[in-house]
């Protein structure tokens, strides 16, 4: 669901019913006992089973003490996240900000990226299974966005289509019952529920829920890291935002399947299966950062971060006379790895290529 969709409020009334009804009611202290509406099905099992055992051996590489791998994950979580969103600021853009320099672009999608990678930096410090972490988490994410941030919304929330309302969230006053009780069963899940599934759930029911104008899919997102992130810190460096937008049309599309029925569990599957094509990416990277080989260290060791540099340029740094050498063992391996890119990558033999350091 797509946050930047224009709100038109006279249209609410008319968006979409739901098949599944979540407005719960207590009296006082009494709890819900309410529990998402999923299934453990077999296709589940077999893509926790294949988590841990891309988990097991990501732990046996060591890649949480790898720092420029832990930089390349940062980055591309941070990109797909923001371009889910409509952030329009390529990853050169993203990856300067990273590194501190300034930068030009909208305002306001610049500081999306600088609260975005605060937010991630943090994220080692918020407990994501208490409320006032998750009012917290959305208020260094939405710092200087919103007027509200870190509060749950006043008015009614919508997600459109062009002119038509397809979404209609709860209402306003029924959003912190909603929130307490979703915390409730995920304090009360923990030891019998497997992480990776109160993670997706959690996910799916913010998004819901919708309790914040602004912010809450990349607030999903980022809490659901935070949760498998207490249960294994390597998620931290897991990339899962970046395979969700790859799959961005997909993700929209199996939201709305599971708004109109009376499970979540096609959701539990697509973001289980989204973690596993994650941890598979990062132990592909992870393996070719192993590789680096003492001629792609030296070009590394030649190029500034986020400068563009020409072939010549960089035969010149490194004192060879073959641009033949150049290509075959430097760039190429460097491109491989995930260490450098091409400026120009739909036309690597152009005159006008530049390479530039990740």
């Amino acid at each position: 669901m797509q946050e930047r969709a224009q709100e038109h409020t006279q249209e609410l009334a008319t968006g979409t019913n739901l098949c599944y009804d979540r407005s719960r009611k207590k009296e006082g202290n009494e709890m819900t006992n309410y529990r998402p509406p999923y299934e453990i099905t077999e296709k589940c099992l077999n893509l926790i089973s294949s988590v841990s055992e891309k988990l097991g051996r990501l732990d046996v590489t060591n890649c949480s003490t790898k720092p420029r791998l832990r930089k390349i994950t940062r980055i591309q979580s941070v990109y797909s996240s923001l371009k889910i969103e409509a952030n329009s600021l390529p990853i050169d853009t993203i990856t300067a900000i990273l590194n501190g320099r300034e930068v030009i672009g909208p305002a306001e999608e610049i500081r999306e990226a600088e609260n975005a990678f605060r937010a991630y930096d943090r994220i080692a410090g918020f407990d994501p299974f208490r409320l006032q972490d998750l009012l917290q988490m959305h208020a260094v994410l939405m710092d200087g966005l919103c007027s509200d941030a870190g509060t749950f919304r006043k008015g009614r929330e919508g997600v459109f289509s062009g002119d038509t309302c397809i979404y209609m969230a709860p209402e306003p006053d029924a959003v912190p019952g909603l929130m307490r009780d979703l915390l409730e069963w995920m304090n009360m899940a923990r030891g019998s529920v497997h992480p990776a599934v109160i993670a997706c759930a959690a996910h799916y029911e913010l998004v819901f829920i919708h309790p914040f104008s602004d912010g809450n899919g990349r607030l999903a997102r980022l809490w659901q890291m935070a949760i498998l992130s207490s249960w294994k810190p390597l998620f931290r460096y897991v990339p899962i935002e970046n395979s969700i937008q790859q799959h961005q049309q997909d993700y929209y599309d199996v939201i709305d399947r599971c708004n109109h029925a009376e499970t979540i569990t096609e959701f539990i599957e697509f973001i289980l299966e989204m973690t596993d094509d994650a941890l598979a990416g990062l132990l592909e990277l992870s393996g070719k950062q192993d590789a680096v080989t003492a001629c792609v260290q030296c070009l590394l060791d030649v190029m500034g971060y986020e400068t563009e540099y020409s072939s010549t340029e960089l035969m010149r740094l490194l004192h060879l006379k073959s641009r033949d050498t150049l290509r075959n063992h430097y760039l190429h391996p460097a491109i491989n790895a995930g260490l450098i890119r091409m400026k120009h990558p739909d036309t690597p033999s152009s005159r006008n290529q530049r390479y530039i350091r990740i």
